[in-house]
């Protein structure tokens, strides 16, 4: 589940620096590269529906047989999809801060999912998720509502930009941190 959440993130980030990268392009004219963007954004959205598709027929044939939150994201993953489409689709020089505010939403409502649940489990077996994990999915929730109140008040706009580019940072290195360790637990004798 960590995994899946960690390639989910990563997925997001690389389709904010596309569509970074494709508003660039409309900015300077060229209408060949926005066909393009135009493209690829249906593309991502027609993928983010077949999974969310996926899900939803894996769940009717076993019921609980994937996990809410599961569902959650792949419902997240159409709506910011559906976000990132109609930014490509506009003539706007906005660049990505409608997608990035659709993102922020639905992060919001997965964070307090996801916050709800562990304090569920908690509840009925002190054992199941550790109180510091709660603790920590509560702060994850709160990061995620003053995110969104950020993205929607354009006097943090700049501040933004720079942590995202931080943020990138610090996951790239992250990545980098990870794959030597895979390697290295790879390679270790057991």
């Amino acid at each position: 589940m960590k995994r899946f959440a960690f390639f989910a993130l990563i997925l997001g980030i690389a389709g904010i620096g596309v569509l970074a990268g494709a508003s660039q392009q409309r900015q300077q004219g060229n209408p060949a590269e926005e066909q393009v963007s135009v493209r690829y954004a249906r593309a991502s959205l027609e993928l983010a529906r077949i999974e969310l598709q996926k899900h939803l027929e894996q769940e009717k044939k076993v019921p609980r047989g994937i996990p809410a939150i599961v569902i959650e994201r792949s419902r997240m993953n159409v709506k910011v999809a559906e976000a990132q489409l109609e930014q490509a689709l506009l003539p706007a020089t906005s660049g990505t801060i409608h997608v990035q505010v659709r993102y922020a939403e639905e992060r919001v409502k997965i964070a307090e999912l996801e916050y709800e649940q562990a304090k569920k489990a908690r509840l009925l077996n002190p054992n199941a998720v550790l109180e510091l994990e709660v603790e920590r999915l509560g702060l994850v929730a709160e990061t995620a509502r003053l995110r969104l109140a950020m993205w929607r008040d354009p006097v943090y706009l700049p501040s933004l930009l720079d942590q995202m580019q931080w943020q990138l940072d610090r996951l790239s290195e992250e990545i980098i941190d990870l794959n030597k360790r895979f390697e290295k637990d790879r390679w270790m004798p057991r």
